[in-house]
């Protein structure tokens, strides 16, 4: 790994095959962000991923967006039951704004408020001042090991160090082989 201008690159391993075709429904081993984190981390143990790697991957939701069906029931519950505790009651109403009640489920918000657009560590920050938009990020500040990393992530280096480790294992995860799947020319389309 090395680093360039605030910007994490890493070698890459090539002749990964890749499935001819590539469903939502297809994929059975990734848990939902509705999922309690501690079934979430069995999930990841299962693919030799501890509790550090778990969350330094959470950290790539510091880039970009989820719909609004995605948060609506625990932003916007009559009853309170699905609005965490350690959620910042400011972010809560601009979210409910965002999202409101009977929105087109399909709108977007930014996962990581303010800088959406940069691979930095401030979704740690967001976490830690009760912001962040979805909820498997935001139950992180109920595991007491997790908020210790959470400090600790807050540093950009130490951030980029554990990252690369567990998106090297993704990459070894599920691998085909033998006539399963091809090696892509491009590998955002099949050949």
């Amino acid at each position: 790994m090395y680093r360039r201008r605030d910007r994490i690159y890493w070698e890459v391993k090539l002749g990964r095959k890749d499935g001819k075709v590539s469903l939502a429904a297809n994929v059975k081993s990734l848990p939902s962000q509705t999922d309690v984190i501690t079934e979430t981390l069995k999930v990841f143990a299962k693919f030799g991923l501890n509790t550090e790697d778990f969350f330094a991957l959470l950290g790539a939701h510091t880039i970009g967006t989820a719909s609004c069906k995605l948060i609506t029931d625990r932003i916007n519950s009559i009853d309170r039951s699905f609005i965490v505790l350690n959620f910042n009651p400011l972010f809560l109403v601009m979210l409910q704004q965002a999202c409101p009640i009977g929105c087109d489920g399909s709108r977007r918000v930014a996962l990581d408020t303010g800088s959406e657009l940069v691979f930095d560590t401030s979704i740690f920050k967001n976490i830690l001042n009760g912001s962040a938009v979805l909820n498997i990020d935001q139950s992180l500040l109920n595991i007491p090991t997790i908020y210790r990393l959470l400090q600790e992530f807050l540093t950009f280096e130490r951030f980029n160090t554990i990252f690369v480790r567990p998106m090297n294992r993704m990459s070894e995860i599920e691998v085909k082989t033998g006539l399963n799947g091809e090696i892509r020319r491009n590998c955002s389309r099949v050949n």
